[in-house]
């Protein structure tokens, strides 16, 4: 006896701004709404109650009944924020594949004598998942290959990936922090290090600092003192020289003696070279002499691979992406569907331009409709409606090939990701798989959740 057990699934877009993004009508109604008269009764009734000025955009369909249970200003377009990962996750799973790894590898250019090697090559790949134990396996495999001494110097190949480091319409002054790392095509440790910042033993002491991972290529200005508590007009403060492009820390104001050990992840300033500077001290570090230069070059014609990390398929790194938001992650994967559907390098117009191909072609979403410009949803130039994302969620929903793994890497409501501490009460927990976004005055949220009665719907609120 074969037992069919049908779930029906409701997908969804909901967006809420509390300033005008819309790019139709800044002036459009949020009144614009129909669907299930029950439904739309008790949303209008929670929205008004809310704050009646929010500049709301809401699509609910069922998936099993083609149903629009509610729309709202579903046709007006808005700033996505993180919610833009969602197509940036289908066309790479689209493209790519789930099972895609990417390879760093490291060569020399000239055959080796005894136990030296000529010029190392560390050849990038866009792994934005390559951490300090990747390159940790490189070294095991030289000491393998009996490999003691190198003789020139340690040249990165980066050129996988075009120069340009920070999205279009990213915010200049955004800072150091990790949310924003710099892009590049030679990624180490999400290009981030931590600090972590605990109090001096007395009074008036400088705070006790220690970086992860620990390396010369960041220096550290620490001018903060240890007080009996935090003072609120000058608190601690961990901050990069980020505007002179430098790799100085600045650690300034007050921490408290009794403050528990804190923690700062701040990206660093050029990801290609920081690579090769960790690889330099770790070669010393493990017995390999190496006194040559770190260099960004491209790897020559005829050189000899000695070595080779694969990265964990993609869809492990899709994780990240999606459930925690994270943008490096999505940047990298622009390039990456560039430099695989075009000419190398890949930039973000190539990479954006393999999207809207998908969009388009598979979709079947005009993109004339829409802006995209970056992976990550950080750039307030994204313009996308309800109506749009809720139609890539449908159609990944009735795409086998991407659906399965799509479904898995989206945050669970009150129990992981972006969702862990939202949805928890007992008549939504575990029952939605949705993606975040938030920026200033932005947050969205859409994806697939189960109704009481068991029938699923797309939700999209922006």
């Amino acid at each position: 006896m074969i037992v069919k057990t049908v779930t029906r699934y409701i997908s969804f877009f909901l967006f809420l701004m509390h300033f005008s993004c819309i790019h139709y009508n800044p002036f459009a109604s949020i009144i614009l709404d129909r669907g299930k008269k029950e439904i739309a009764l008790q949303i209008n009734t929670l929205i008004d109650g809310t704050d009646p000025n929010l500049n709301v955009g809401i699509k609910i369909f069922n998936l099993s009944t083609g149903d629009v249970l509610y729309e709202k200003n579903n046709q007006n377009r808005y700033t996505p924020a993180s919610n833009v990962k969602l197509f940036t996750a289908a066309a790479a799973l689209y493209y790519l594949g789930p099972y895609f790894r990417y390879s760093t590898a490291l060569f020399t250019d000239a055959e080796r004598e005894s136990s030296s090697a000529n010029n190392l090559y560390i050849k990038a790949n866009g792994d934005p998942d390559f951490t300090k134990h990747d390159l940790g396996k490189l070294i095991a495999d030289l000491k393998y290959l009996g490999i003691s001494e190198i003789a020139g110097n340690l040249i990165i190949d980066n050129s996988e990936f075009d120069s340009v480091y920070q999205g279009p319409g990213w915010t200049w002054d955004e800072g150091a922090w990790w949310y924003s790392a710099q892009i590049d095509a030679m990624t180490l440790n999400d290009n981030c290090v931590q600090v972590l910042v605990k109090p001096g033993k007395i009074l008036n002491a400088p705070p006790k600092l220690f970086f992860n991972p620990s390396t010369e290529f960041v220096s550290i200005n620490n001018s903060a003192i240890t007080t009996v508590v935090e003072d609120t007009l000058n608190p601690l403060k961990v901050e990069r020289r980020w505007q002179t492009r430098e790799n100085i820390i600045d650690v300034s104001g007050t921490l408290g003696m009794k403050s528990p050990l804190r923690t700062f992840t701040i990206s660093i300033d050029d990801p290609a070279f920081y690579t090769g500077f960790r690889f330099k001290e770790m070669l010393n570090h493990h017995s390999i002499s190496f006194s040559g230069e770190v260099l960004l070059d491209t790897v020559p014609d005829g050189a000899i691979e000695l070595a080779e990390v694969e990265s964990e398929p993609l869809y492990i790194s899709l994780i990240k992406l999606l459930k925690n938001s994270h943008n490096l992650t999505g940047e990298l994967l622009v390039k990456k569907m560039g430099a695989v559907t075009d000419t190398l390098p890949g930039t973000w117009e190539n990479g954006i331009r393999a999207i809207k191909t998908f969009i388009n072609d598979e979709v079947g979403i005009d993109t004339s409709s829409l802006v995209l410009v970056d992976g990550s949803g950080l750039s307030r130039y994204n313009l996308l409606s309800p109506a749009q994302i809720v139609d890539l969620l449908v159609h990944v929903y009735n795409d086998f090939k991407i659906f399965p793994e799509f479904l898995s890497l989206l945050a669970i409501g009150g129990a992981d990701g972006s969702l862990e501490k939202r949805m928890f009460t007992e008549e939504l927990y575990l029952k939605t798989r949705a993606k975040t976004g938030s920026l200033n005055g932005v947050s969205s949220l859409s994806g697939y959740t189960v109704t009481m009665d068991s029938a699923t719907a797309i939700t999209n609120l922006l």
